[in-house]
């Protein structure tokens, strides 16, 4: 009697391999969106923490001199008495301070009037005291795709967004 061998295929066929294919692309179309949302979200803190921290530099700056500032870094002179001045926040340049992570620039308004940062009047140490301020971060680079936009905080403690939720944003 004589035996029939068989000889068995090896590898996979074009339908596995288009499977395999399928199944990946949903998987990816599922996994990167939300990878690039919690990347964009973790950046926010970077905006969100050098606000907090500008907000309590200015503070700071306040009760020292009774008055909030727009001067964004130390300057030599910029207070009564020639006394070198400002707030600590780091390099300006252009009049905004990059934030560490370098995803935010970070921006100041003052005015002499509570609570209305965005009225016009000289203000500073020295002059008429400025009442409010409002310190906006603006994103920069890749952080631009936020949905958020930009973030600020006031002298009030309000936080808010260009995309005007709190709950999303802060």
């Amino acid at each position: 009697m004589k035996t029939i061998k068989y000889e068995t295929q090896k590898g996979f066929t074009v339908l596995e391999l288009m499977i395999v294919l399928v199944i990946v692309g949903i998987l990816a179309s599922i996994v990167i969106p939300t990878y690039q949302n919690s990347v964009i979200k973790a950046q926010r803190e970077d905006g969100m923490a050098a606000l907090v921290a500008a907000s309590s530099e200015q503070e700071r700056f306040r009760a020292e001199w009774a008055s909030y500032t727009d001067i964004m870094g130390q300057q030599n002179g910029a207070c009564p008495g020639n006394i070198d001045c400002g707030l600590n926040l780091g390099t300006v340049v252009g009049g905004v301070v990059e934030t560490e992570g370098g995803f935010y620039e970070i921006s100041v308004d003052v005015s002499p009037i509570p609570g209305n940062p965005d009225a016009a009047g000289a203000c500073g140490p020295g002059a008429t005291p400025c009442t409010s301020f409002r310190f906006t971060a603006t994103p920069i680079g890749r952080q631009v795709d936020d949905p958020c936009g930009f973030l600020t905080i006031d002298n009030q403690g309000n936080r808010g967004s260009e995309a005007n939720d709190r709950q999303l944003c802060w």
